[in-house]
């Protein structure tokens, strides 16, 4: 079974995601953790 596309991104304060996707689900993604990561490899 194929995954549904994301029909729509909104950005939410504390780095959270809201995804729409096109069977009308939602989902809201913590990026908090990437971002942190991303800092930690930045300074390297």
């Amino acid at each position: 079974m194929q995954s549904p596309d994301i029909m729509s991104v909104e950005v939410l304060e504390e780095y959270s995601l809201k995804l729409t996707f096109t069977n009308g689900e939602t989902k809201i993604f913590d990026i908090k953790p990437l971002m942190v990561v991303h800092t930690l490899h930045r300074h390297h």
